[in-house]
């Protein structure tokens, strides 16, 4: 599960699932302590939702980014000649 994360596809499927269906409480494992007091099947406030994405929304700036500057630098390096 680890490395499928690690696809791009896979973070933004989802944390858009996350967002889109409020009722979502977790991405991942689920342990019994987190369950503790939580009501299931009630929605989480837009905030709480956000809160759970922010790994993968860091994640796929942070793949973009790397990906530009990666592209800019061998770019860079290439001798054009007219």
């Amino acid at each position: 599960m680890a490395l499928v994360r690690l696809s791009p596809n896979t973070l933004y499927a989802e944390a858009m699932l996350a967002v889109l269906k409020p009722t979502v409480r977790s991405l991942g494992l689920v342990l019994p302590i987190q369950l503790q007091g939580a009501v299931l099947g009630t929605p989480l406030p837009l905030r709480q939702s956000l809160l759970l994405i922010w790994p993968h929304m860091t994640g796929l700036v942070a793949a973009t980014i790397l990906l530009f500057a990666l592209g800019y630098v061998l770019f860079q390096r290439r001798e054009i000649r007219a």
